[in-house]
């Protein structure tokens, strides 16, 4: 089934007229998650920002509108990026076990670090003096020493199943290289590494769901606990054997004027890192593998032009942006096109739909040989994916290394091809592929 496909697509009670199109966006049917560009192409046709009460947020589904909310950071803050109702689903589930399990008390008391504003979720001035301190750390060259790493890491993981003949590429392939890349580069080893996906999936559960049973939410608690106790330790061990890598780096990162970071901090930001590192990478890497497994004419050109992989990658992240979408809070009354946003209100930036806006970026359709406007899958403006450079190099380098090992690959008929069930993140769930060794 093509992603284009809209015999695909069954909505059905979804009105054209707009009355439950935006409500069906912001659910967690596999249908919807699995194909939603209909969806997307109703709600751009709203004029300005409209209400939507399911997320109690306006939503900005077209590329002017979420401009419009993303280039201002001081006046749409961004401490509240997973939204207000899933904080408040969040605060109903913990009241009760405040009151009924001692231990969850525990639990809050040494998750402070999570509340910690950092990066992703805090506002000017101080995002502006953490992002001075570690942008270094993301630069060019820090990136290009971490290729030999990917490639290895690729290569080894389609050693386990190249001759298989197929493979479900999602728990073999497009989960585990972000996750060993990031994990090595925060200072895992083999057993740690056994754990980052799993803190990271706890760290990652209030994003876009609907609903979270209380004893999942002690587990996910648990998980981030340990994350804070594994980053810790490594943060502890540096301060006596620094070494030449990510968190030695930030750590010693210092600006004129600019207090280093507190561990708080720290810990808040590689928490960051980790889920970032390789939620992000995951979807891209499998959104690409699937567009590449239904246009067999578009692998074998990119298996013979390699240099058109990273505008392959752009066409990816445009179309199939990981991070659907971001909350942000007006701090005072203020309009957007029009619309009047109170003080407090909350703003839902629909990337995913923002993206596909044709008025800006044309035809929906892969297209490697033309050069569209920028698009919104790493943000905008402050708030731009420090780790933006190193995703597109993992995606580049998986991309290649894959296309070099297999001749053919389809998707296995009859498979069920399903994604993560959240509005926030649009990532492949299983991608059983059969498989052609080169």
């Amino acid at each position: 089934m093509s992603t284009e496909s809209r015999a695909g697509c069954p909505f059905t009670g979804v009105t054209a007229d707009g009355d439950g199109v935006t409500d069906a966006i912001f659910s967690v049917d596999a249908d919807v998650r699995r194909c939603p560009f209909d969806l997307w192409e109703k709600a751009r046709q709203h004029e300005g920002l409209y209400y939507e009460p399911k997320i109690e947020a306006y939503v900005a589904a077209r590329q002017a509108d979420v401009m419009a909310v993303i280039r201002d950071p001081i006046l749409f803050s961004s401490r509240l990026p997973f939204g207000a109702v899933a904080a408040k689903r969040d605060r109903a589930v913990m009241e009760p076990l405040l009151a009924s399990r001692p231990e969850v008390a525990e639990l809050v008391k040494r998750l402070k670090p999570r509340r910690t504003p950092v990066l992703v979720n805090c506002d000017p001035p101080a995002h502006a003096r953490q992002r001075r301190l570690v942008q270094a750390s993301f630069a060019g060259p820090r990136i290009r020493e971490a290729e030999p790493l990917v490639e290895e890491i690729a290569k080894r993981l389609i050693n386990g199943f190249e001759h298989q003949g197929e493979a479900d590429i999602v728990p073999a392939f497009s989960i585990p290289l972000p996750v060993y890349v990031i994990g090595k580069l925060l200072g895992a080893d083999e057993l740690g590494l056994m754990h980052f996906k799993r803190w990271s999936d706890d760290f990652m559960r209030s994003a876009g769901n609907e609903a979270l049973d209380p004893e999942i939410f002690i587990v996910s608690m648990r998980g981030n606990v340990e994350l804070y106790e594994f980053l810790r330790a490594q943060i502890e061990e540096r301060r006596v054997k620094p070494r030449d890598d990510l968190i030695t780096s930030i750590m010693n990162a210092r600006q004129p004027g600019d207090e280093p970071f507190s561990e708080d901090e720290l810990l808040s930001m590689f928490s960051q890192f980790l889920v970032a590192g390789n939620e992000t990478t995951t979807a891209l890497i499998g959104s690409s593998l699937y567009a590449l497994a239904e246009r067999p004419a578009l692998a074998e050109r990119l298996r013979t032009e390699p240099a058109k992989i990273p505008a392959f990658v752009e066409e990816i992240l445009r179309r199939e942006a990981p991070i659907q979408g971001s909350f942000r809070r007006a701090t005072r009354d203020t309009e957007v096109n029009g619309v009047k946003i109170k003080e407090g209100e909350q703003v839902m930036m629909l990337f995913g739909a923002a993206n596909r806006d044709s008025s800006v970026f044309g035809a929906e359709e892969i297209d490697i040989d033309i050069k569209r406007p920028n698009h919104l899958a790493f943000g905008f403006g402050e708030h731009f994916c420090l780790g933006s450079g190193l995703a597109r190099m993992e995606a580049k380098i998986a991309i290649d290394t894959f296309l070099r090992r297999f001749r053919h690959f389809h998707i296995k008929q009859d498979s069920e091809i399903s994604y993560a069930p959240t509005y926030q993140v649009r990532s492949l769930a299983a991608l059983p592929l059969i498989l052609e060794h080169a």
